[in-house]
């Protein structure tokens, strides 16, 4: 009888408020409603956005030369000062590279324009350029021989001849790219540098990731590169 008693008087609590209706982030909405400081709402429609907006400064990415630190700084938060889009995006084109794609792509701008240059599993290493009739054509592809799971740095330059890109792979070697070359003709590798001491970088375990250089590499002010291994 007392445990009966219990479960009845626990059943009929009653809730100390009602449920909220607000919302946090979009995901807490129904269907295809947002979140607007706090509130479900009905998300507006490209012919509702678009006539009433006054044309502004073009505003580009910025993850790219202007920015030194992965993500926008030490703290890795990924502020940036750009805009996002006021609709749902659309692809523009997709471009497959055979092998899978862990970094985030760096942008920059290379020899063709803002080029969007990223690492592949499969040691493949290219620049894509992103604007214009060119837009999702490759403009740098170089072959670094290891997988690469780090996110390229990019030195800052006063023109596209004078880029440097900074990456390394699990052959525990960092590089150094100039997509200028490439695109005249030349050695895309302006320097490479082989890190640690591990004898057989391909053994299974700890041993032979030790000195992958897996992360990424981080242009200080000073000009010297920081670079992290993997074990």
């Amino acid at each position: 009888m007392l445990v009966g008693s219990m479960f009845v008087g626990l059943s009929g609590c009653k809730p100390t408020h009602a449920p909220s209706d607000g919302c946090g982030k979009d995901v807490d909405c129904k269907g295809d409603r947002i979140c607007v400081d706090g509130a479900c709402v009905e998300a507006p429609s490209a012919a509702q956005v678009g006539p009433d907006l006054e044309p502004g400064p073009e505003l580009r990415p910025t993850a790219g030369q202007g920015e030194r630190w992965f993500r926008g700084g030490p703290g890795h938060a990924g502020a940036t000062a750009a805009v996002g889009p006021k609709v749902e995006p659309t692809p523009l084109w997709t471009l497959e590279l055979g092998a899978v794609v862990f970094a985030t792509p760096t942008l920059a701008e290379g020899p063709k324009g803002l080029t969007a240059y990223v690492g592949t599993h499969a040691g493949r290493f290219v620049g894509v350029v992103l604007d214009g009739e060119q837009g999702g054509a490759i403009d740098l592809d170089v072959d670094l021989g290891g997988r690469i799971w780090a996110t390229a740095a990019a030195s800052e330059a006063e023109s596209p001849d004078d880029l440097r890109l900074y990456v390394g792979n699990d052959d525990d070697t960092l590089f150094a790219l100039s997509p200028a070359a490439a695109a005249k003709g030349g050695d895309p590798i302006a320097w490479r540098q082989r890190l640690g001491n591990c004898e057989d970088t391909r053994s299974p375990g700890p041993e032979g990731a030790r000195c992958d250089v897996d992360g990424g590499p981080t242009l200080m002010p000073g000009g010297d590169l920081l670079v992290g291994a993997d074990g």
